[in-house]
């Protein structure tokens, strides 16, 4: 697992708008589902993506840079892939061996409540048809 979303695309954190754009398009050719066969493609495409997002919008930028990693993704994202899904075959430990782990509490909270609107939306439309 990598520290921050600049460690992701493996660029430096002063890295100009135009790094960010080809570094992203490096990995993107690496993790995307349609181009990788492994399992965990589509988790590691996803977390490239939401770096790319965040690191491209200038602001978002700089909202990420004075939060920091772990307090960005907990406030200002609903989550990325389980770091399970997303381990690639390096060790997924931080230089102070510490591991790395992400908000999944909002991830799964929203995908609760999207199935919670869908039986309601389900039930409202059955009892508007009887």
């Amino acid at each position: 697992m990598t520290d921050d979303f600049y460690d992701l695309l493996e660029i430096s954190p002063d890295a100009s708008q135009d790094e960010i754009k080809d570094a992203y398009r490096e990995q993107v050719r690496v993790y995307h589902p349609d181009l990788n066969d492994d399992d965990r493609a589509r988790a590691q495409f996803t977390a490239v993506k939401t770096a790319y997002d965040i690191l491209g919008d200038p602001v978002e930028r700089q909202a990420y840079d004075r939060l920091g990693h772990e307090d960005y993704v907990a406030k200002r994202t609903s989550g990325l892939p389980s770091p399970d899904v997303w381990r690639s075959d390096e060790s997924d430990e931080t230089a102070d061996g510490t591991e790395l782990s992400y908000s999944e509490s909002k991830t799964a909270s929203a995908s609760t409540s999207s199935s919670s609107s869908a039986a309601a939306g389900s039930a409202a439309s059955g009892s508007a048809a009887a």
